[in-house]
């Protein structure tokens, strides 16, 4: 199985509370599901905009594509892309206007430290 990695987009402004309450709990439910099937990896939640950097300068906010910026990243085993596009297709934020970018994630290899020199 190879690694992908879910690179999941919405305005979470244009969700009401109760909307958010709804994504919560159907994430909840559905990385119990891809832990069970073990091939949930990891995921990370983007809570709040934060630097843009371009060479022009650094700016406070965040890159919005069509209307929506990157929330989450979900880290999946699966055997191909396109299985792990099926299982970006059951992720909430598509619900509410979201999407899922599915990427092959290849991992850096660890640094090799240098030799000590005396």
């Amino acid at each position: 199985m190879k690694e992908y990695v879910l690179v999941m987009r919405i305005n979470p402004n244009a969700l009401t509370p109760a909307q958010i309450t709804d994504v919560r709990e159907k994430w909840a439910i559905l990385v119990k599901e891809w832990k069970e099937k073990k091939i949930y990896v990891e995921g990370n939640q983007v809570i709040a905009d934060g630097l843009v950097v371009k060479k022009a300068g650094i700016e406070q906010g965040a890159v919005f594509s069509d209307g929506t910026r990157v929330v989450s990243f979900i880290t999946l085993l699966a055997n191909s892309m396109q299985e792990a596009a099926a299982w970006a297709q059951k992720t909430p934020l598509l619900l509410y206007g979201g999407s899922a970018e599915v990427r092959l994630l290849q991992r850096a290899a660890a640094a090799t430290p240098a030799p000590a020199t005396n």
